[in-house]
């Protein structure tokens, strides 16, 4: 009986490691690390869970942003975080910024670097008081 319990959750951790480390590679949150990574969040304004799509992959109200005069902070809940740091996008990253339509939200869409490395979706109260960019 204890051995069978070990076992499935053996099982379902490796999953859940595997399926979240699989996102990483899908949304390019791993090659937006290796330039943006963050130490800590900056001074300015927390927009908490919110939702956005990063490459391929839609983040459902399991995201915080920390809007600053110097650009962005993303983080992912610490539970979803493997393989996904926190992110600091200075505003001078964005590139190519459009609004967009998904169902009956609102987004705007930009790609991140020069030459880009990503794209993300995320809703427009994060670019409220911030450089047109």
């Amino acid at each position: 009986m204890i051995v069978s319990f070990v076992l499935t959750v053996a099982f379902v951790s490796k999953w859940y490691v595997g399926v979240i480390a699989l996102l990483s590679q899908l949304s390019g949150w791993s090659k937006l690390a290796t330039v943006y990574r963050a130490q800590h969040p900056p001074s300015g304004r927390r927009l908490a869970m919110q939702g956005g799509k990063i490459g391929d992959v839609w983040y459902t109200r399991c995201l915080t942003i920390y809007v600053s005069h110097e650009g962005f902070y993303l983080s992912i809940w610490p539970i979803f975080r493997f393989r996904q740091p926190p992110l600091f996008i200075p505003w001078s990253a964005i590139h190519n910024r459009r609004e967009k339509r998904w169902l009956w939200f609102r987004l705007i869409e930009f790609g991140v670097g020069s030459p880009p490395i990503g794209t993300m979706r995320l809703m427009p109260n994060v670019f409220r008081d911030v450089p047109d960019v």
